[in-house]
């Protein structure tokens, strides 16, 4: 039964966070942004790299899990990314330095944890996610690569 409820409210909740995640997104200074962060990480890895939305489940979760909201579970999210790393801030997107989110992604990328397995993975992929719960600001990037269309590749 806990399972149950635990399931419900994750698609009560991931209802509300899409929409609140969409409209962001739909915002011009944000969609800008995000094709400036596009730039950044192309040429941090030498490649380009598309925005993947199925990364926004794991997203989400990394932000519960990591922080001990409620929601958050330990267990496999569908499509996650192979890297999250996360920003916790006490004001809005919207009043942070843009340069601020530049250096953090070039950071996350470079960072020889990091570096290490996504040379042998090559990220192909990002996402960007911004929630806002209990008047703390959250911006999770997400690196990694689309795993279906990767198995489909391999000759089993």
């Amino acid at each position: 039964m806990k399972k149950v409820l635990f399931v419900i409210g994750l698609i009560l909740t991931q209802n509300f966070v899409n929409a609140q995640s969409d409209e962001w997104r739909e915002r011009p200074e944000v969609k800008i942004f995000l094709a400036k962060m596009d730039s950044v990480l192309e040429k941090t890895f030498g490649h380009e790299l598309t925005q993947f939305s199925d990364f926004e489940a794991g997203a989400l979760n990394y932000i519960k899990v990591e922080n001990n909201l409620p929601g958050g579970t330990e267990e496999y999210v569908y499509n996650e990314a192979y890297s999250y790393s996360m920003a916790k801030m006490p004001i809005p997107f919207s009043e942070m330095p843009e340069t601020y989110f530049w250096e953090f992604a070039v950071d996350q990328a470079t960072e020889p944890a990091t570096k290490s397995y996504m040379e042998l993975l090559d990220p192909d992929k990002f996402w960007v996610s911004y929630h806002e719960f209990n008047g703390v600001y959250y911006f999770v990037l997400c690196l990694g690569v689309d795993r279906e269309a990767y198995y489909r590749t391999l000759k089993l």
